[in-house]
């Protein structure tokens, strides 16, 4: 398969369907549904479908939780603390239904698996506080700076913990390593 190919996403046809079919039945390739091929001249770099996904959720819930938390403020008149609470949880319950059901499509028990995506987002955050509280600590960094950094942690920590923690078994039914 050539280094760049217009492959679609599971459900969909294309030119490498068949082959992809086989890819994602026959396990001739464990990792050949977990990547999306991004490539320049001379170089292809390869990062999980469910990553890419991830971050697309995490804009879109970016968008939804900051949007729910301005209805609270403008049109429900909510204060701020009460328009944050609902913001943040309208925000976990899309990220949830958007990671179980878009990024790994999971199939196992919600119930379970929504309490494990709570404990994994509240590590998450808790790596995003202690890179924050570090970083600014006796004046080291910017705060906006240190802020932004924080992100980088709760990403990479949400995403990893959600793939093998939180919707494992999705995980390994598309690797097939399990």
């Amino acid at each position: 398969m050539p280094a760049h190919s217009n492959q679609q996403d599971e459900g969909e046809g294309g030119p490498d369907a068949p082959q992809s079919a086989q890819l994602r039945h026959g396990a001739t390739s464990e990792i050949a549904e977990l990547v999306t091929p991004i490539t320049r001249p001379g170089m292809c770099l390869r990062i999980p479908r469910s990553a890419i996904r991830y971050l697309l959720v995490g804009v879109a819930n970016t968008c939804i939780g900051l949007g729910t938390i301005y209805f609270g403020l403008y049109a429900l008149r909510l204060h701020d603390l009460p328009a944050n609470i609902f913001g943040y949880a309208v925000g976990i319950i899309c990220s949830f239904l958007l990671n179980r059901n878009w990024t790994f499509s999971s199939v196992g028990p919600s119930g379970q698996q929504f309490v494990r995506f709570l404990i994994v987002t509240a590590a998450a955050y808790l790596a995003n506080l202690g890179t924050v509280e570090a970083l600014v600590s006796a004046d080291r960094m910017n705060h906006y700076l240190a802020q932004a950094l924080g992100t980088l942690p709760y990403t990479a920590l949400g995403y990893l913990g959600h793939r093998f923690f939180t919707f494992r078994q999705a995980a390994c039914r598309l690797a097939q390593a399990c």
